[in-house]
């Protein structure tokens, strides 16, 4: 009798399958073995289903490969509008060989070697081809290897090819190699053009005769057939810049010159502009721009002559200091009222000013490309407190960039109060907005601000009873809260010296002339100079001894690391006298005069 089976165990166990996907992948080794496989299939001829002849010589290939890596055969091999979809030879016309044979290699193998002997084949048939990014490898190849010797050749393919960010290394290295290009035995053959490019640029570190001297260079080395071109070619050396014993003693002498009415006239413009300095504002063009350089940092100047009576004027006076050459250049004029700041932020001189007809303010912005100002959005009544009816003693005003913003800051004495109100705004240039921000704790006049990292430091100024103070108050611009901060040594306002120096600290003094603080912001301390051995020695020729007096107005500028100052006391007649003081050297040094202006509005552009 065969035995009995449990039901239990005559019942199968069930076992659960994972059924989940499982992905996997060489990681690029497949796609890489295959391109490799199809370029020894390319290199023996195998499996090749067309040819390209070039000048005689054939490249077998995959028209496949050929369509995946350029638009242009995608375009020619698919459907049959062309003719060359059914052909098992496709000729390439004006194309080097040796070029589509590195073409085709770097569609099989992602590698390319771009060098002197073979970048300009290589551009004309990518560009042929719409193979972009080997059009991008070439214009970084002339990048790279930009010199006296190949510039020319880098611009002209730029032009050809529209190759924007090459074209602009090629004029910028043009402009910063102005005089080593000029020597060249290269220069003479330079198109027209070139030089035009060369000779126009506001970035060439040269004085102005050695422009006039490249130009005449150029043309007297063909004179016959380049004489034709002097007019157009000294409409652009900036003659009015050009020192007046240059302009007679080369430029009106030169026989060249001296034969054409249009080059007359040019200089008869100079001569004008240098002798009515009074009117330079309105004789603006692109021959009187200052030529800044490339790593120049400019001082900017906004005022008035001084000379005007109490009256503001209509028209304020631009100018700008270039220190490496210790020279002051007339700029447009700015027609608008009151000036109460200025500040550069994101390519723009920024220019604040009060509008006595709608009590707003008004912003205006000098392009210094162009040369010319232009309005931008204003701060309207409802976001300041300046009025028409409150005495100048009792408001103030401060203008600041920070974050690639403007921080305008705004307080004015209530009179039936006695109180100080402040108003707190912002400014974005790529919205042209205005925004509100929360007000200061402390209603102040006669504070300064000083922007450092993503803050700005409110610093000292009177308080509401009119007595100074040490209180110092930090705005956040990404959080938009303000804090107190450490108190100053001494309680001042009207300080005539407030900047962030290079060090990361800020310096501060008053017209006063007391013993100067410098605040740490990382580590939230003061210290003044008296205590400080090493500067101590700087105290009398730095808050004493300047020249021209102690009620001044300042800017410094980290280039030089060095402060600029004019003084009210130092204006006579049309000429203000205007000062460097090196933080190294720790001397007041005297430097050219300021022409024209008397305490005017500083800002200081790199």
């Amino acid at each position: 009798m065969a035995p009995k089976t449990s039901r239990r165990s005559s019942r199968r166990k069930k076992t659960k399958v994972n059924d989940n996907p499982i992905e996997f992948s060489s990681n690029g080794d497949h796609a890489g073995e295959l391109l490799e496989q199809l370029n020894l299939q390319r290199q023996e001829g195998e499996l090749c289903d067309v040819v390209l002849v070039v000048n005689g010589r054939k490249f077998p290939a995959h028209r496949n490969v050929l369509s995946a890596c350029c638009m242009y055969f995608k375009s020619m091999f698919s459907g049959s509008r062309f003719a060359e979809s059914r052909q098992k030879e496709v000729k390439l016309r004006s194309l080097n060989p040796s070029a589509v044979e590195t073409l085709l290699d770097y569609m099989y193998t992602d590698r390319i070697t771009i060098s002197v002997s073979n970048v300009e084949d290589i551009i004309a048939a990518s560009d042929l081809f719409l193979m972009q990014k080997v059009r991008e490898y070439c214009a970084e190849y002339w990048t790279k290897t930009l010199g006296v010797d190949n510039v020319l050749t880098a611009y002209r393919n730029a032009d050809t090819y529209n190759l924007d960010n090459l074209r602009n290394e090629a004029e910028t290295y043009l402009s910063k190699n102005f005089s080593s290009i000029v020597e060249s035995s290269g220069f003479v053959s330079f198109p027209k053009e070139v030089v035009i490019v060369m000779i126009k640029s506001d970035f060439i570190e040269v004085e102005e005769i050695d422009t006039f001297f490249a130009v005449m260079k150029w043309v007297n080395h063909n004179v016959d057939e380049r004489k034709q071109h002097l007019d157009e070619l000294m409409s652009y050396v900036r003659l009015p810049l050009m020192p007046a014993h240059d302009l007679i003693g080369y430029v009106q002498k030169d026989p060249l010159v001296s034969a054409s009415e249009w080059c007359k006239e040019l200089i008869q413009e100079a001569m004008g502009y240098q002798l009515l300095p009074e009117k330079h504002g309105e004789q603006q063009n692109q021959r009187t721009r200052p030529r800044y350089g490339n790593r120049d940092e400019v001082i900017f100047a906004v005022g008035t002559t001084g000379t005007e009576g109490d009256d503001l004027p209509d028209k304020w006076l631009t100018k700008c200091y270039v220190p490496r050459l210790n020279m002051w250049y007339s700029l447009a004029s700015l027609n608008a009222n009151s000036v109460q700041g200025l500040a550069y932020c994101k390519e723009f001189v920024f220019c604040l000013c009060y509008n006595f007809s709608s009590e707003q303010m008004d912003l205006y912005k000098y392009d210094i490309v162009t040369n010319a100002w232009s309005e931008c959005a204003p701060v309207s009544r409802t976001m300041h407190v300046i009025r028409n009816q409150v005495p100048n003693g009792d408001t103030w005003v401060q203008l600041v960039t920070c974050e690639e913003k403007l921080y305008m800051f705004s307080s004015v004495l209530n009179s039936q109060t006695n109180l100080v109100q402040s108003m707190s705004v912002r400014y974005d240039p790529n919205t042209n907005k205005w925004d509100q921000l929360p007000d200061m704790e402390v209603g102040r006049l006669f504070f300064s601000a000083v922007a450092k990292g993503s803050f700005v430091y409110i610093i000292g100024g009177k308080v509401s009873d009119g007595d100074s103070t040490v209180e110092v108050e930090c705005l956040d611009v990404v959080r938009e809260t303000w804090t107190f901060r450490k108190e100053m040594q001494l309680a001042r306002h009207s300080m005539n010296i407030c900047f962030a120096m290079s060090d990361g600290t800020i310096l501060v003094s008053d017209y006063e002339c007391r013993d100067p603080d410098v605040y740490d912001p990382e580590n939230d301390m003061w210290t003044s100079f008296e205590h400080e051995i090493e500067l101590a020695e700087s105290l009398p020729v730095f808050f004493t001894d300047c020249p021209g007096g102690n009620e001044m107005n300042s800017v410094f500028t980290t280039a030089t690391n060095s402060l600029y100052a004019t003084c009210e006391a130092s204006f006579d007649e049309n000429l203000a006298a205007w000062y460097r003081f090196h933080m190294e050297e720790r001397k007041w040094v005297p430097c050219a005069s300021m022409p024209q202006l008397i305490m005017p509005f500083l800002c200081a552009v790199k």
